[in-house]
């Protein structure tokens, strides 16, 4: 009797991981990534001709993450999003954030890392090395890399872990560089980071067209520094907290080479539409002058010196 209920019991965990595989394939995000020979300024604007090409696609940042077992809480208006394109040396972002409680970096109000505002970027080599089952397989080792950034910060700081979190030093990754602009809605980021910083030697072919690898974004709201809690975190592709180690829910990032120049989206201005101005700090500025301040007049941004 006792060896028929075993046999029961294992066949009972296998059908249930089977099901657990087919469920979480179901939420798996794709995402088709270019390369583009534009310079790009960071500088928290989206005012290079790549991020209004129709073919860089904007990406919804919607899933209510949550640990297991746990209801997902209400998000009210908060809504993100992000672009991303890449050449040889980098990948870069284009974030929007819609969030009507600003926690940005502050050094002197934070308590921790994931106490205030954050966006994580998560990155697995190969697709071939995705966890099939939730079953707490550790992937920090075999090549994950987990970038923290935050709204607010002025000096590249991050944190994170895998091989990226492995080669920062003092807070500091070679090569990223990110500018966040306070916004009437939330706040932009704009980032770029560094290929040779989170892909492991070995495994720079799968970025090749036609290649590609596993990438998720999660971006964490706060309501205040004191709580040192974050109160939800949304992600692109997973369901659930662990994606700074597991990789089962990764989204595909495909690589599709050269931007293609015919999907360049015509900037068109309103000549109606009026003219606001904000201080490099996302301030609106009623008289600009004496300085670089951010322009906005209908659906265009651009950087002036008055």
């Amino acid at each position: 009797m006792k060896k028929t209920v075993t046999a029961l019991m294992l066949a009972s965990l296998l059908t249930a991981g089977s099901a657990n595989a087919q469920e979480y394939y179901e939420g798996i995000r794709s995402m088709d990534i270019y390369s583009t020979g534009e310079w790009i300024e960071i500088d928290g604007l989206a005012n290079e001709e790549c991020w209004a090409n129709s073919a860089v696609s904007v990406q919804p940042v919607e899933v209510v993450t949550t640990d297991w077992g746990v209801e997902p809480v209400e998000i009210g208006a908060y809504a993100a999003s992000f672009q991303a394109v890449y050449d040889a040396n980098y990948i870069y972002y284009f974030i929007k954030v819609v969030d009507d409680t600003y926690i940005p970096y502050d050094k002197d109000q934070m308590k921790g890392d994931t106490g205030v505002d954050n966006v994580e970027l998560m990155f697995f080599p190969d697709p071939a090395g995705r966890d099939e089952y939730h079953s707490s397989i550790d992937a920090r080792s075999r090549g994950l890399s987990q970038i923290r950034i935050w709204p607010g910060a002025t000096e590249n700081q991050t944190s994170g872990g895998g091989y990226a979190g492995g080669r920062m030093v003092e807070g500091k990754l070679t090569g990223l560089e990110y500018k966040s602009v306070r916004t009437d809605y939330g706040y932009d980021i704009e980032c770029v980071l560094p290929w040779s910083e989170i892909m492991p030697e070995g495994t720079e072919g799968n970025l090749a067209t036609g290649k590609s690898i596993l990438m998720d974004v999660n971006i964490a709201n706060c309501e205040d520094y004191e709580s040192n809690n974050r109160l939800f975190i949304m992600g692109w592709s997973g369901s659930d907290h662990n994606a700074w180690r597991w990789n089962a829910e990764f989204g595909e990032l495909n690589f599709k080479g050269e931007l293609p120049t015919s999907g360049v989206a015509e900037v068109a201005v309103d000549a109606e539409a009026p003219v606001v101005y904000y201080n490099l700090q996302g301030v609106r500025v009623a008289n600009p002058e004496n300085g670089t301040f951010i322009r906005v007049q209908g659906k265009q941004t651009t950087k002036v010196a008055l």
